[in-house]
């Protein structure tokens, strides 16, 4: 694993990505590829399976602290370093492992949920040894409200020293995530490698305004970087993949898109 991680570190810190227009200027499978992230995410357009049935797939996270230093790269902040693992329960298959050593930020947020952005969104990277070539990604959101996160704090500790940080902390007091979307997609930075399994946390993580200016002030709060543009790249197309919701539908998002879709129809009628 410590391997891996220097191999990494090296590679992402020679990787220079511009956001000039947000991803669009990208090439090879960045402008090809058929399964490409970030794209909008809708409960409507979910195949929704609930929790505790034979079909539901369980997330157990079995991450940890580590002494380390953040990264400022070309296109994001990043933490690098044996982060433990998570364990994939699988209905009717052994449940297996996928090793994490490093993950990243993006603000504001790369996925629109329910047609939302976030302030904030975090991606921990992962590999199963088991399985050569493979990546997975979970994806967690954050967004403001008032109340300031303890491993986001760990996080801006590390910008320019050494300090512990505890991956963990963003899951204390859960031993299991049962709430969550699961989909095929690709790396959101070039090459945009595909074949990647995300996972996407349903529930929303604290942030207060103080944490959100961390992250701002390097891209959509810097005249230097991008034009202010965020390190988000542009939503891409769905192409009709399959994503799942394990949990229940969001019953306020269901109903939003039929109140818009009824205020289209009445001025529709008013204009013919």
């Amino acid at each position: 694993m410590k391997l891996i991680y220097l191999v990494a570190l090296t590679f992402v810190l020679s990787l220079h990505v511009t956001y000039n227009e947000s991803g669009d200027d990208w090439t090879g499978t960045c402008q090809d590829g058929m399964l490409q992230s970030p794209f909008a995410i809708k409960d409507s357009k979910s195949e929704i399976i609930p929790t505790n049935t034979t079909r539901s797939v369980v997330l157990y996270p079995h991450f940890e602290s580590n002494f380390t230093m953040g990264h400022l790269t070309s296109y994001s902040y990043a933490l690098y370093s044996d982060w433990g693992y998570l364990t994939i329960a699988v209905p009717s298959q052994e449940p297996f492992n996928v090793y994490s050593s490093a993950f990243h930020f993006h603000s504001p947020s790369e996925y629109m949920l329910n047609g939302k952005y976030y302030d904030l969104e975090m991606h921990t990277v992962m590999k199963n040894p088991n399985a050569p070539g493979s990546i997975y990604v979970l994806g967690i959101f954050f967004d403001v409200n008032g109340k300031t996160n303890k491993f986001i704090s760990q996080v801006m500790d590390s910008e320019k020293k050494f300090t512990d940080v505890n991956l963990g902390d963003i899951f204390s007091g859960i031993d299991k995530i049962e709430e969550f979307y699961e989909f095929e997609g690709s790396l959101t930075t070039p090459p945009c490698t595909e074949g990647v399994k995300w996972f996407l946390w349903s529930e929303i993580q604290d942030l207060d305004e103080n944490q959100r200016l961390f992250f701002h002030k390097f891209w959509a709060g810097n005249a230097s970087f991008a034009d202010k543009n965020g390190n988000n790249r542009n939503l891409q197309e769905e192409n009709d993949r399959l994503v799942i919701k394990y949990g229940e539908r969001d019953d306020m998002s269901i109903k939003l898109e039929f109140s818009i879709f009824l205020l289209i129809v009445s001025i529709s009628l008013c204009l013919s």
